[in-house]
């Protein structure tokens, strides 16, 4: 089962200890197996193995290896975040900013 199973798969990547594998087939049937999947790939390493399932045009970062959640984005971050586009786009803008202790209001 496991090998029909990976027969419609890749690796799409290595992070550590996670593999990311991408199917182009049976994702929920990956997913049930992915504890055995896990165990035969670390008989090759060293150390324990994560797999992580991801779905043919599915972006691998769409699943967090890590089980966590990506940061909420405040507004105060994302000011920050535009502040920092506009700083690279325009150095003199930068320096005004720092000189004047300007901040992006909406």
């Amino acid at each position: 089962m496991i090998g029909t199973l990976l027969a419609e798969t890749q690796v799409s990547g290595v992070d550590g200890s996670t593999v990311t594998l991408v199917s182009h087939g049976n994702v929920e049937g990956l997913e049930h197996k992915r504890d055995a999947i896990a165990k035969h790939v670390a008989e090759y390493v060293s150390g324990p193995v994560k797999v992580v399932i991801a779905a043919a045009g599915e972006p691998a970062s769409a699943k967090h290896p890590s089980g966590s959640r990506p940061a909420r984005l405040t507004e105060q971050t994302a000011n920050a975040e535009r502040l920092k586009v506009l700083r690279a786009k325009d150095p003199s803008l930068g320096a005004a900013v720092d000189a004047l202790d300007l901040e992006i209001v909406e």
